[in-house]
């Protein structure tokens, strides 16, 4: 019994299971996963950067740009419609009411820098929405004003800023999220403008004579909200967040670095006298028909034409310039060469409805590599580290083209008393900017056949950087 017991409670020992171990010998030898080395993370950083580009959650930030655009662009068609009857509410003339337009539509644009600034120190996203909620505030207020200053405030600048702020900021984050296929999705995204221009335009006639102005900039300041969903939509790209936590030397210089940039400089040059002309034409071609024998309704009906245009063939414009083979740098200034020449024979063809009607057609073909291929040649022009800056200048320089195109336009008419000249003047002066995309041409050529060039944004950085041996 007590051995019993003791045999119980004694140790166990156990002898090894040979067979097994033998067994485990002859399996091949499987290494551990070797520990993630810096290389590794840097490739598995650029391959996670490159998740949502011209892919994926890219076509939904896509569609919620072309909504934006939609409603920021859209509203700035509709002041024509709120013009007259703010002259006769608040009887202080054509200037002082002029003035409320410039502000909302053009000079509202320079808050381009600023947009620029906060997708740097925020994100686009929260940029965007800060932009929608200041629409919508600027214009309800606008039905509590009293006088054209109250608007030049409320309309002008708070409403016009935050339009500025979500068409910039949404461009910005359109541009990370696509690069072979950015002109394409920059196309798509102005069919929402183009739409914005269809739309916005007879609604506000119509909601006009239902509700006042008042009323219409209470709709709209109520429909502006729907911005800020459409923002949260734009969830921050992989390579904004990575650059908003690089060091302060990349911060530094930044607008040193851009003004340097000699192709930028010119870009931007070209592309003010582009939008310079297009906003002299939109506002006086319709006057200049009338005075040529047409109708006022007729000549109304042309800018519907030359947005209809626009609409059909933005998406085939911008699908033709994702391919290879189409340059478009060239495609740009061939039609920038184009629109001048036949802005120069206007006056020939003038005087009859249906020389109007072509020339709406030609207008609204022609112009739309201007707006679909500058913004893609900016984006490929400048280093994704300065995309946002360089977008908001571009936005800033669309903006004083096209609040001083009119008023140059008006100042030749009050001078030469006919629209002509005004044409002439136009035709004349984006015809002689495609000197510039040539200069822009030749400058990257050099730069190409002498790699020490130190004109462009990349090669500042080259020289800033003392750790790159080339």
């Amino acid at each position: 019994m007590n051995q019993s017991v003791m045999s119980d409670s004694s140790p166990t020992v156990r002898l090894p299971n040979l067979a097994l171990a033998s067994s485990i010998q002859s399996l091949p030898h499987v290494g551990l996963p070797a520990a993630p080395t810096q290389d590794n993370k840097q490739d598995d950083n650029v391959r996670s950067l490159r998740d949502d580009v011209d892919g994926g959650w890219s076509w939904v930030v896509m569609v919620s740009v072309a909504f934006t655009f939609f409603i920021s662009n859209g509203y700035g068609y509709t002041f024509g419609v709120f013009y007259l009857p703010i002259l006769e509410t608040f009887e202080e003339g054509e200037t002082m009411t002029s003035v409320v337009g410039s502000i909302y539509i053009g000079l509202s644009q320079l808050a381009g820098i600023l947009a620029s600034v906060l997708c740097d120190k925020i994100n686009c996203r929260m940029t965007c929405i800060i932009g929608s909620v200041a629409t919508a505030v600027g214009l309800g207020c606008s039905t509590f004003a009293t006088s054209c200053t109250f608007l030049i405030i409320s309309m002008g600048i708070i409403a016009g800023s935050g339009r500025t702020l979500m068409y910039t900021a949404s461009l910005i984050s359109l541009s990370y999220y696509f690069n072979v296929r950015r002109p394409f999705a920059i196309s798509m995204v102005h069919v929402g403008s183009s739409l914005g221009q269809l739309v916005w335009g007879p609604l506000s006639h119509f909601l006009l004579d239902v509700y006042s102005w008042r009323g219409v900039c209470l709709i709209q300041s109520a429909f502006s909200l729907h911005a800020v969903a459409m923002g949260i939509l734009l969830r921050p790209h992989k390579y904004e967040q990575q650059h908003r936590e690089h060091s302060g030397r990349e911060k530094h210089g930044f607008s040193l670095a851009l003004l340097r940039d000699r192709s930028f400089v010119l870009l931007i040059l070209n592309f003010t006298c582009v939008t310079t002309v297009t906003g002299m034409l939109l506002v006086h071609y319709v006057p200049y028909c009338v005075q040529s024998g047409t109708s006022e309704h007729k000549a109304a009906g042309l800018l519907s034409v030359i947005g209809i245009t626009s609409l059909v063939l933005k998406p085939l414009v911008g699908g033709a310039t994702t391919y290879p083979d189409i340059d478009c740098f060239t495609l740009c200034t061939m039609c920038q060469s184009i629109v001048g020449i036949g802005t120069l024979l206007l006056p020939l063809f003038v005087g009859q409805y249906i020389g109007q009607f072509c020339y709406a057609v030609f207008f609204g073909i022609y112009t739309i590599p201007f707006f679909i291929g500058d913004t893609a040649i900016m984006a490929e022009t400048v280093k994704t580290e300065y995309l946002g800056t360089a977008m908001g200048v571009l936005v800033c320089a669309s903006g004083i083209g096209f609040a001083f195109g009119p008023l140059l336009g008006g100042l030749i008419f009050s001078l030469t008393g006919a629209y002509a000249k005004a044409m002439q003047t136009a035709g004349g002066s984006l015809l002689a900017s495609t000197l510039l995309m040539f200069l822009v041409k030749v400058k990257v050529k050099c730069t190409e056949t002498r790699p020490g060039s130190t004109t462009s944004v990349d090669d500042v950085e080259l020289e800033k950087d003392p750790n790159n041996s080339d």
